[in-house]
């Protein structure tokens, strides 16, 4: 499959092609993983954020989010986020970021956050599109 396709099912459900996204993101992050081995934290998310997360986000407008996608996208996300920032020495001792820890030095809105938003901004879209457009008349049909 192509990494542009979207995945469309005669039943609305979208669990599929988010679980296709994450699939092609973790390939991409997996192509990366050398290049976020460097110290400088601030290139990893910039890495991320240009190069792993628009992969993962292609089509997100679209999306109907149940609570197993979202914590999917929950899960992926903060996967690449203890890579960026590695784990943290406690005395003798090394552990892994707790979430809020993730989410703290991120200092970004999460992903399930951010498909939300691009939701709201394509519904505004829609909403502003001349009545005569295709677009505009399949999401707003009432079969």
């Amino acid at each position: 499959m192509c990494i542009w396709e979207l995945l469309i099912t005669t039943d609305n459900n979208t669990s599929a092609e988010i679980n296709n996204r994450i699939s092609l993101a973790n390939r991409s992050y997996f192509v990366l993983v050398n290049i976020l081995k460097v110290k400088n934290i601030k290139y990893k998310v910039i890495i991320y954020q240009t190069l792993i997360k628009p992969v993962l986000m292609f089509g997100a407008e679209t999306w109907v989010l149940s609570k197993a996608d979202e914590l999917r996208l929950g899960v992926f996300e903060r996967k690449i986020l203890r890579r960026i920032y590695g784990p943290i020495c406690e005395g003798a001792a090394w552990r892994s970021r707790y979430n809020e820890e993730l989410y703290r030095l991120y200092d970004e809105t999460d992903l399930v956050t951010t498909v939300r938003i691009t939701r709201l901004r394509w519904a505004g879209h829609i909403v502003r599109m001349q009545d005569t457009l295709p677009c505009k008349q399949i999401t707003l049909d009432k079969p």
